[in-house]
C-alpha cells in the first residue's frame, strides 16, 4: 500500500501539473491583438535596448479567445485557446541575418522581414508603403541616413522557441467571434464621420496579429560616415559599381550596388567595437520575433459578429466599406509619405595623394587642381617617337624635348589609387601601395642647354636629369580601374601594354631620347615605367587615354554624359555637339569670342567649337530633327543679376536647304516670354542671302545677324555680342524682345543685349 507521504507527493504533482496546464504558453496572448503598421516597429521603443513592438495594441483584443475545449499542447504542459494552434520547441533554433541600412527605405525593408502581411496590396497598399514610418525609432534612423549621411551595418541573431497562429481557416465553421470591447467600439462609430474611423484605427490598429513566432533576438549595429563607407566599399566590393552621372562638382561618379557588398564586410563592421546592441525576449520570457498580420477589415463580416450585431445594422457591409475607405486614406490623414531610397555614389575624382602626370596636347586633366611645369632635355640629334604622340605641340624635336608635367599638390580625394600595373610621377611622397623608382637621363654634354620652369614633380635637374616615379604592379592590367573621364590623360605602363581604365580607350605611345653618346651614364633604379630594352637611349612608353564613346545619334542616347562628343545621325552626317543630361546643344554664346555675323555657307556648315561659342550648322540641325520629334529649349541669362529664364517649344522643325531651312515652331511654355512664334514659317537669312519677309531691305544686314527673320524680328540671338547690357544700336544685339518687363530704363527690350544664351533640343 502507498504511504501517506507517497499519496501526498502524488497529489502535489497532479496539482502542480493542473496549475501549469491552466496557463497558456507565454506570448500566445499576442494573437488576435490589434497592430498598427504605421506606428509599429519590431525593434521596439527608442530609449530602450529592444523591447516590445510599439505597434502591438496590447490592451486591444480583437479576436475572442476561448478555452471551452480544454486543448493542451502536445507536451501536455500548456492550455491552448480553442482558436489557436501552438507548436513548441524545446531548444533554440538559431538564424542570423546580415544587412546594410543606408536609407529610410532600406530600414523599412529590413523591418518588413519581421512583420509580414497576409495581403500584398489592394486597399492596404498605402498602409504597406508607409509601414513603421510613424515610429520614433524610424524617425531617428531616417535622420541618421538622410540628413547625417550615415551607413549602418547590422547582424541579427534570433532564437525561435515556438510558433502560435490563429486557425483562421476554421473561423467560419467554428464561429470565431470578435471581442465585446471591439464590437462596442465598432458599433459606436458614426458612418458619416471619417475622422472617427481614423481615430479608431489609431486606437485599435490597422491589422490584427494572426501568427506570432516567439523567441529572443539580438541585433548588433554599427555606424560609419558615408566617406568611410565608400573607402571600405571601393576596396572590397570589386565590381559593385555602375555609372552614376555627375556628382559633387565632378562630371562622373560610380553608384554603389548595395546588394553586392560582401557579407564578410558587413559581419566585421557589425561586430566592431562601437556597436550598439538591441535585445528582446529570453527563453523564460519570449517575445514576438516575427508577426503575421491580417487587415482589421477582415473581421468586419457578419460571421464574426453573429449574435452581436450593432443596433440598427442588419449587415456589417457598410461598416466594412467605410473602414476600407478609412484604411486607404489613413497614411494621408497621418501626413506620412513613402520612405525614400538613397543612391550612394563615389565621385570619380583623381585619387588621394600628391603626384604628377605627363601633360597631353589638350592640357592638364579637367577634374581637380593641377599645376603645370616643364623640363627641357638637351639631347643628341636623333630623337624619335611614335605616331601618334599626344605631347603638347611644339615641345619635341630631333635634338631637344620639353617634358611637360601636371602635378597635383593637395592630398585630397575620395579614394586611394586602385591595384594595377602602372606608374605616375612622384611628388613629395608616393601614394599608398606604390613603390618608388627613378630614371636618370645623361643629357647632351656639349653646350648643354637644359632648363626647367613651373611646378614639377620630384626630380634632380642639373646638366643631367633624374625623375622619380611611383609605380605599382600589385594587380592585373586587364582589370579595369576607375579614373575621371572628362579629358585625355597619360599614365605610364610597367610593361609594353597599358593598364585598362574603365570607359577609356588607350593608345601605347613612346618617345626615344637620344642621350649622350660619349661615356653614357643613363641609369634606372627601383620600379619604373617601361623604357625599352636598353638604358643606352631611354625609350619611355606612355599610355594615352581618351573617352571610349560609342557612336550616338543625339545626346539623348547617353544622358549621363556632359561634354563635347561626336554625333552621327541616321543619314550619316557626323559632327561635334555639346551634350548635357540628354540635351543636344546646337548653339551657345557666353563671351563674344566667336563672330556670328557670317555668310550663308558658314551657317549652312556650322562654325566654332562645341566646347565654346558655336553654331552646329543648319544642315546638321536638319539631319538631327529628321530622326524624331524634338522640343527646343532656349535659356537666357541677364547681366549683373544673373537672372535666368527659359523658353521651351514642343513643336520645332527646320526644313532642308531647298526650302531655305524654313522654321516651324510652336507650343511655347516657360518664363522668358515667347519671342519665337513670330518667326514661325520663316526662312533663314544671312547678310548675303535675303530670305526674309521685309520688303524694304535685308534684315540680316540691317540688324547685323542671321536668323529666321520675318520683317524683322522679336529675337535676334545671332546678333552682335555687346559687352554691356545696353545695345549701342537699336535691335542689332542679342535680343529677346518678349522678356518680362523692361530691361533698359525708358526703352524697350530691343535696346538690351543678353550676355549668355543656349539653344538645345531633346526628344519628346
Amino acid at each position: 500500500r502507498m504511504s501517506r507521504l507517497g499519496v501526498l507527493i502524488l497529489l502535489v504533482g497532479v496539482f502542480i501539473k493542473l496549475i501549469v496546464c491552466q496557463a497558456p504558453p507565454r506570448g500566445v496572448h499576442f494573437l488576435g491583438k490589434g497592430y498598427n503598421q504605421v506606428t509599429g516597429n519590431p525593434e521596439g521603443d527608442p530609449g530602450k535596448f529592444g523591447g516590445v513592438d510599439p505597434g502591438i495594441q496590447d490592451t486591444r483584443s480583437i479576436i475572442q479567445l476561448t478555452y471551452a475545449r480544454n486543448k493542451l499542447t502536445s507536451d501536455l504542459r500548456y492550455k491552448v485557446p480553442d482558436q489557436v494552434f501552438y507548436g513548441p520547441r524545446e531548444s533554440c533554433t538559431e538564424s542570423a541575418v546580415l544587412s546594410v541600412v543606408y536609407s529610410s527605405e532600406s530600414y523599412q525593408r529590413g523591418l518588413k522581414e519581421s512583420v509580414e502581411t497576409s495581403y500584398s496590396g489592394g486597399f492596404m497598399k498605402g498602409v504597406l508603403e508607409v509601414s513603421f514610418s510613424a515610429s520614433q525609432r524610424f524617425a531617428e534612423m531616417k535622420k541618421h541616413t538622410s540628413d547625417e549621411k550615415k551607413v549602418f551595418f547590422q547582424s541579427k541573431n534570433e532564437c525561435l522557441y515556438g510558433t502560435a497562429r490563429l486557425r483562421l481557416e476554421s473561423a467560419r465553421s467554428e464561429k470565431f467571434k470578435v471581442t465585446k470591447s471591439f464590437r462596442d467600439a465598432i458599433c459606436s462609430l458614426p458612418l458619416h464621420d471619417t475622422n472617427a474611423f481614423m481615430r479608431f484605427i489609431d486606437t485599435w490598429g490597422t491589422d490584427f496579429i494572426d501568427l506570432v513566432k516567439l523567441g529572443s533576438k539580438e541585433t548588433n549595429r554599427s555606424e560609419e560616415s558615408e566617406t568611410s563607407f565608400l573607402e571600405d566599399v571601393s576596396k572590397e566590393v570589386g565590381g559593385g559599381f555602375s555609372a552614376g552621372g555627375s556628382y559633387k562638382l565632378h562630371s562622373g561618379s560610380l553608384k554603389v550596388d548595395m546588394e553586392s557588398i560582401r557579407t564578410s564586410l558587413i559581419s566585421r563592421k557589425a561586430q566592431s567595437h562601437n556597436r550598439k546592441t538591441l535585445k528582446s525576449g529570453t527563453k523564460d520570457n519570449p517575445e514576438p520575433i516575427h508577426l503575421r498580420l491580417t487587415s482589421i477589415h477582415g473581421v468586419l463580416t457578419d460571421n464574426y459578429f453573429e449574435g452581436m450585431k450593432c443596433p440598427g445594422i442588419s449587415s456589417m457591409f457598410p461598416v466594412a466599406e467605410k473602414m476600407k475607405t478609412a484604411l486607404m486614406g489613413y497614411p494621408i490623414w497621418k501626413k506620412l509619405s513613402k520612405p525614400t531610397g538613397r543612391i550612394i555614389r563615389l565621385p570619380v575624382a583623381w585619387p588621394r595623394g600628391t603626384y604628377g602626370l605627363p601633360k597631353t596636347n589638350t592640357g592638364c586633366p579637367n577634374d581637380g587642381t593641377w599645376h603645370s611645369g616643364w623640363r627641357k632635355h638637351d639631347t643628341e640629334t636623333n630623337n624619335w617617337w611614335s605616331h601618334p604622340l599626344h605631347f603638347p605641340v611644339n615641345s619635341y624635336w630631333k635634338n631637344d624635348i620639353y617634358q611637360h608635367f601636371c602635378t597635383k599638390t593637395d592630398t585630397t580625394g575620395y579614394s586611394n589609387w586602385p591595384e594595377g600595373e602602372y606608374c605616375i610621377y612622384k611628388s613629395k611622397i608616393c601614394p599608398n601601395d606604390f613603390e618608388e623608382g627613378w630614371i636618370k637621363w645623361d643629357d647632351e654634354d656639349s653646350n648643354n642647354k637644359n632648363m626647367n620652369g613651373g611646378y614639377r614633380p620630384d626630380m634632380v635637374a642639373t646638366r643631367d636629369t633624374i625623375i622619380f616615379y611611383c609605380c605599382r604592379n600589385d594587380g592585373h592590367a586587364t582589370n579595369g580601374i576607375d579614373l575621371p573621364m572628362t579629358s585625355p590623360f597619360y599614365l605610364f605602363p610597367i610593361k609594353d601594354y597599358c593598364q585598362k581604365v574603365n570607359g577609356m580607350k588607350s593608345t601605347l605611345e613612346y618617345f626615344r631620347f637620344d642621350c649622350e653618346d660619349s661615356s653614357n651614364k643613363n641609369r634606372v633604379g627601383g620600379l619604373v615605367p617601361y623604357h625599352g630594352t636598353s638604358n643606352r637611349d631611354h625609350t619611355i612608353h606612355y599610355c594615352y587615354y581618351t573617352r571610349d564613346l560609342p557612336v550616338i545619334q543625339d545626346c539623348g542616347a547617353d544622358p549621363s554624359y556632359i561634354g563635347a562628343r561626336t554625333i552621327k545621325t541616321k543619314d550619316g552626317r557626323s559632327f561635334n555637339a555639346y551634350c548635357e543630361m540628354g540635351w543636344t546643344y546646337f548653339s551657345q554664346r557666353f563671351d563674344g569670342t566667336v563672330n556670328f555675323f557670317r555668310n550663308w555657307a558658314e551657317y549652312k556648315n556650322g562654325f566654332g567649337n562645341a566646347k565654346a561659342e558655336h553654331f552646329v550648322g543648319l544642315d546638321n540641325i536638319v539631319s538631327l530633327l529628321k530622326q524624331g520629334n524634338y522640343k527646343l529649349r532656349i535659356d537666357l541669362i541677364a547681366w549683373f543679376t544673373k537672372t535666368h529664364k527659359y523658353a521651351e517649344y514642343t513643336t520645332f522643325r527646320v526644313a532642308d536647304g531647298s526650302d531655305k531651312y524654313r522654321l516651324t515652331i510652336g507650343g511655347y511654355s516657360g518664363t522668358a516670354g515667347d519671342s519665337m512664334s513670330g518667326h514661325n514659317n520663316m526662312r533663314f537669312s544671312t547678310h548675303d542671302q535675303d530670305n526674309d519677309a521685309w520688303p524694304f531691305g535685308n534684315c540680316a544686314a540691317t540688324y547685323t545677324g542671321a536668323w529666321w527673320y520675318n520683317s524683322c524680328h522679336f529675337s535676334n540671338l545671332f546678333g552682335v555680342y555687346n559687352r554691356h547690357p545696353v545695345c549701342p544700336r537699336f535691335a542689332q544685339c542679342i535680343a529677346w524682345y518678349k522678356w518680362p518687363g523692361n530691361l533698359v530704363a525708358g526703352r524697350d527690350n530691343y535696346w538690351y543685349s543678353f550676355p549668355i544664351f543656349t539653344m538645345k533640343i531633346i526628344r519628346k
